[in-house]
């Protein structure tokens, strides 16, 4: 390999890590946001596992879920979730989705931590029917989703499960 295209490569490398920081910088920013609004909600942090390999935060106010992050991985996959409710219903979800090559270019299992292959970011905010999809912190999408709660029967189990563990002090 010549120089420039050892110096090619460099820029490239460089560029690619870029824009991967830089969705991690916006997702920073949905969760700053995120976290102000359950402080200013006075909302209760309380370590609930509904899923012992999802790690989860919930915040209540008034013995009710308000706000929930949890994580999941698969092989191959992260993903970071950011979820609002309001009145039993979810208002917003936020999610960061990150999809690893695999080892040896998929030939053996595992991840190759230093090479992701999409990394999205997709935010719905249902109260102000707000729906975008960023790529490299760029709104690339903007359109109405498909009805959240069909699949995500999960969230409201979370929510329930959650909601019973919690102590909640009688008025």
């Amino acid at each position: 390999m010549n120089h420039l295209q050892k110096l090619l490569l460099f820029v490239g490398i460089l560029s690619l890590q870029g824009c991967i920081q830089s969705q991690h910088s916006l997702f920073s920013d949905f969760e700053d946001d995120f976290h102000y609004a359950a402080g200013k909600a006075k909302a209760k942090p309380f370590k609930y596992q509904y899923d012992k390999l999802s790690p989860q935060t919930s915040y209540l106010v008034d013995c009710k879920l308000r706000f929930l992050t949890f994580e999941t991985s698969g092989e191959l996959t992260d993903k970071e979730s950011l979820v609002e409710f309001e009145n039993d219903s979810v208002t917003k979800i936020i999610e960061h989705f990150t999809i690893y090559a695999g080892n040896d270019n998929g030939e053996t299992a595992g991840r190759d931590s230093g090479k992701i292959e999409a990394d999205t970011i997709y935010y719905s905010d249902f109260k102000n029917e707000v729906y975008k999809i960023y790529v490299n912190n760029i709104a690339m999408k903007s359109s109405k989703p498909k009805d959240y709660r069909i699949g995500n029967d999960y969230l409201y189990n979370v929510k329930k499960a959650t909601e019973r563990s919690y102590d909640c002090p009688n008025p």
